[in-house]
C-alpha cells in the first residue's frame, strides 16, 4: 500500500483497551508481526515490543503511554492505539478514544471483567464506539471462556455475542468454531497463527458452547433490520450477505458487541481479529460526525470525515521523545493535510507551519506527504500547540470539543533538594502538565507548598522521574499540608483601636466592628453602618482592607479566616493623626481581638471530600472499616454486577496515599475518585494540636 495515497474508506482506527496485564501490548505486537510491520515478535518481559519502548515502560514491564502504531491488512490501513491498563494512566485511554472509531476490549480468560475493564467500556459507550471483545490467554491453565463472557453480562450488564467459541481451554485449547459458518478450525502453527486445518466436524467438547451462542448471534443479527427479523421469525435462513450486512450494521450502531477468542502471545486467533476489524468495523466516513463550534461563537457545526473539506485536526497526545524532541499525535477529522500547510490553532490563535507529517509505529516515524480525513499522524516540534488543541484551515476556524480527561485523584507536595531552581521547576511542571492534562500543579500560597496532582502514586512517580531526566531537577514528594480554614460561631462587637504617638504627627484609628458568622461557603461581607461621619467615608475601605489582611494571615492557627460578616457601626477619628494606615491597623486589630478575647468562639474548619470507591464485593467489609477509621461517613452504596460502589465523605487529612492503600487492600482491583465537597469543623483534638503548633512556631520566631 502506498502510504501517500491512502483513502478515507481504506482506514480503520482502533483503540486496544482493557485492564492491566490482560495482554493488550502483546496483542498489538502480534497484529504488527502478522501484518509484516515488524520482523520479530517482541516481548513485554524482555522490553522488546514495538509499542512499549519508553525506558520507564521497559523498566516497569507495563504500558504507561498511549502509543500509535499501524498495520496494513487486506489493503486497509489499520491505525492501532495501544493504551495502558492501570488506573494511573486512564487519561491515555480517554485521549485514544477521541481519535478512533472503534475499540477492541481485551479480557483475560482467567480473570474476566476487572475494574479498568469497566472504565474503558464506559468511555467507549459514552463516545458511541463500536466494540469487539477479544478473550485473550485462552490457553492459560485456568482459562474459562464462558465465564469470561458471562462476567461481561453480570458486571457490565451488557450482552456480548461470540463470533467464535474455543475448542478446548487451557492446555487443551486446539482451535475454534466459527459460529457464522459453523466450521471448526485447528490452530496448529503458533508461529503464523494460521487456522491451518478445517475439521470434518465440530468436536464434542465445543458443541455445548456452539449450541448456547449460535442462536444468540443469529437473533442479534436479525434484530438489526425489521424485514430480516420477519424473515428469520418465519423460519427462513438468512443469506450470507444478509448476515454480514446485519452484523456490520449492528456493530456500527453498537447494538451488537461480538467476541473473538485467542492467545496473543502465541499468535492464536489474531488473524481472525484482523480480518474482523477490516470486515466489520466502520471506516471514518461510516461513523457519526463530531460536533464542533465555530470559533468565537456557540454555533454548532458538524465535522464529517470528508477529504475535500477544509482541514480540521485535533492533537490528542503530546510526548517528549529522547533524541527527537516533542511529538504531537493528532487525528485529521476533515480535509486533506499536506506538508507546507499553515494551520491556525483556535485555542490561542497562533499559526503553525506544518513542515513534516509522520506516521508512527512505536518510536519509528515514517514521513508522508499528506494524510486524509480520518487518518492519524504525528507532528514534530510544534511551536505553540498542546494536548487537546484544534488546528484548522484559516478559512474555516472551528473548535473541537475538549477531550474529557479524568480529574486527578491524588495530591502530593514537592520540595526541591537544592534552592535556586524555583523558576526552572515551574517551567518543567508546566511543560509536563501540557503534555498530560491529568497531571496538574499549582503553588498554594495558603499552605506555602507546590502541590502536584495526578491519577495515582505511580503516575506522580513517573512525572517526577521525567522532571529529573529532562530538566535535571531533584525533587522529593512530601505530604501536603492541609488547607484548613478558621471561622467564628458567635456574634460579637469589639473595638479595634490603633493609637501611636512618637513625636510629630501620630497615628490614630478607632473602629467598632460587629462580627457575625456567615453560612458555610458564603465568604466575607463588609457592611458600612457608620452614622454621622464618626469614621470618615474615605477611611472605611482601609478598615475593610485591614480586616481582609488579618483574615488572610489567620488568627488562632495561621489559616485564612472565612465566612464572616463585618459591620462597621461606630468609631472615632482624629482630624490630624488619622490615616488610611491607622484605620487599616484598627480593622486588623478588631478581628484579632474578636477571635482571641472577644468571645467570637473561633473554630478551625477542615476540607471534606466526596469519595466514590469502586471495589469487588468481597472487599466491601474491609473497605467500609477503613472508611470509618478515616473519619469517613458513608453516604450510600450501590451494587453494580459483582462490584460495589461506595459513596462517602472523608476529610482530606485522611486521604493521603489513599489510592495506594485501596489497591493494596483489594489486590489492585479497587479504584476511587474524589472531589471537594465542603468545609466543616475539625475535631477538637485536631484543632487543639493545630493551635498549639502555631503558637509554638510563633514563639520560636517562625
Amino acid at each position: 500500500m502506498n502510504l501517500n495515497q491512502v483513502k478515507t474508506d481504506d482506514l480503520r482506527n482502533v483503540a486496544i483497551v482493557g485492564h492491566g496485564n490482560c495482554g493488550k501490548t502483546t496483542l498489538v505486537e502480534s497484529m504488527l508481526h502478522l501484518a509484516g510491520m515488524s520482523d520479530r515478535f517482541g516481548s513485554v518481559d524482555n522490553g522488546t515490543t514495538v509499542s512499549d519502548y519508553d525506558p520507564y515502560e521497559i523498566e516497569k514491564k507495563q504500558s504507561i503511554n498511549l502509543t500509535p502504531c499501524y498495520a496494513v491488512w487486506q489493503d486497509k490501513k489499520i491505525n492501532i492505539l495501544d493504551t495502558p491498563g492501570y488506573p494511573d494512566y486512564l487519561g491515555e485511554v480517554v485521549a485514544a478514544i477521541r481519535a478512533v472509531e472503534a475499540a477492541v476490549i481485551v479480557i483475560d480468560a482467567e480473570s474476566g471483567v476487572e475494574v479498568v475493564t469497566e472504565k474503558v467500556w464506559q468511555y467507549a459507550e459514552e463516545d458511541q464506539l463500536p466494540k469487539f471483545v477479544f478473550v485473550n490467554k485462552i490457553d492459560k491453565e485456568n482459562a474459562k471462556f464462558d465465564e469470561a463472557i458471562e462476567s461481561i453480562k453480570h458486571d457490565l450488564e451488557k450482552e456480548v455475542v461470540p463470533l467464535q467459541v474455543p475448542i478446548g481451554e487451557g492446555k487443551n485449547f486446539k482451535g475454534f468454531v466459527d459460529l457464522l459458518n459453523l466450521k471448526a478450525y485447528t490452530i496448529d502453527d503458533p508461529a503464523s497463527g494460521n487456522p491451518a486445518t478445517e475439521m470434518d466436524e465440530i468436536p464434542a467438547e465445543a458443541q455445548e458452547l456452539v449450541a448456547k451462542y449460535r442462536d444468540k448471534l443469529l437473533d442479534s443479527i436479525a434484530e438489526t433490520d425489521e424485514e430480516l427479523m420477519m424473515k428469520y421469525l418465519e423460519g427462513e435462513d438468512m443469506s450470507e450477505e444478509e448476515i454480514i450486512k446485519g452484523l456490520h450494521d449492528g456493530i456500527s450502531d453498537c447494538s451488537i458487541v461480538p467476541a473473538l477468542v485467542g492467545s496473543a502471545s502465541n499468535n492464536r486467533g489474531v488473524k481472525s481479529l484482523l480480518n474482523a476489524i477490516v470486515k466489520y468495523f466502520p471506516h471514518p466516513q461510516d461513523h457519526h460526525a463530531i460536533k464542533a463550534k465555530k470559533e468565537g461563537s456557540d454555533d454548532e457545526v458538524k465535522i464529517h470525515a470528508d477529504p475535500t473539506a477544509p482541514v480540521v485536526l485535533q492533537i490528542f497526545k503530546m510526548l517528549s521523545q529522547q533524541h527527537v524532541g516533542e511529538l504531537a499525535f493528532f487525528r485529521v477529522f476533515s480535509g486533506t493535510l499536506e506538508t507546507g500547510t499553515d494551520l491556525v490553532n483556535t485555542f490561542n490563535n497562533e499559526t503553525e507551519r506544518i513542515n513534516q507529517i509522520g506516521i508512527m509505529n512505536g518510536k519509528k516515524r515514517t514521513d508522508v506527504k499528506k494524510l486524509v480525513a480520518g487518518d492519524i499522524g504525528a507532528f514534530l516540534k510544534l511551536k505553540n500547540s498542546h494536548t487537546g488543541d484544534t488546528l484548522c484551515d484559516k478559512s474555516s476556524p472551528v473548535v473541537l470539543p475538549e477531550i474529557p480527561f479524568p480529574k486527578p485523584v491524588i495530591n502530593s507536595a514537592i520540595e526541591l533538594e537544592s534552592k535556586g531552581d524555583e523558576d526552572k521547576l515551574g517551567e518543567g511542571l508546566a511543560k509536563l502538565s501540557q503534555e498530560d492534562p491529568t497531571f496538574v500543579w499549582k503553588y498554594d500560597s495558603n499552605i506555602k507548598q507546590t502541590i502536584i496532582s495526578g491519577m495515582g502514586e505511580g503516575h506522580l512517580d513517573i512525572m517526577m522521574k521525567r522532571l529529573k531526566d529532562r530538566y535535571n531537577l531533584q525533587v522529593k514528594m512530601v505530604e501536603p499540608r492541609i488547607p484548613y480554614r478558621e471561622t467564628i460561631r458567635r456574634k460579637v462587637e469589639v473595638q479595634g483601636k490603633y493609637k501611636k504617638q512618637s513625636g510629630g504627627r501620630g497615628q490614630y484609628g478607632d473602629a467598632w466592628i460587629r462580627f457575625e458568622p456567615q453560612p458555610r461557603g458564603a465568604g466575607f461581607e463588609f457592611v458600612d453602618a457608620i452614622v454621622g461621619g464618626v469614621i470618615p467615608g474615605k477611611f472605611l475601605p482601609a478598615v475593610e482592607k485591614g480586616i481582609i489582611g488579618a483574615m488572610q494571615e489567620g488568627v488562632i492557627a495561621g489559616y485564612p479566616v472565612v465566612d464572616i460578616k463585618a459591620t462597621a457601626y461606630d468609631g472615632s477619628h482624629h482630624p490630624v493623626d488619622s490615616s488610611e494606615n491607622a484605620f487599616k491597623m484598627a480593622g486588623s486589630l478588631a478581628l484579632k481581638k474578636a477571635m482571641t478575647e472577644g468571645g467570637a468562639d473561633p473554630v478551625i474548619l477542615e476540607p471534606i471530600y466526596n469519595v466514590e470507591i469502586i471495589i469487588p464485593e468481597e472487599y466491601l467489609g474491609d473497605v467500609m472499616g477503613d472508611v470509618s477509621s478515616r473519619r469517613g461517613r458513608v453516604q450510600g452504596m450501590e451494587a453494580k454486577g459483582r462490584k460495589q460502589i461506595v459513596k462517602a465523605q472523608i476529610p482530606l487529612a485522611e486521604l493521603y496515599k489513599y489510592s495506594t492503600v485501596l489497591r493494596s487492600m483489594t489486590q489492585g482491583r479497587g479504584m476511587h475518585t474524589r472531589e471537594f465537597s465542603h468545609y466543616e469543623e475539625a475535631p477538637r483534638d485536631v484543632q487543639k494540636k493545630l493551635m498549639e503548633e502555631y503558637q509554638k512556631a510563633r514563639a520560636e520566631g517562625h
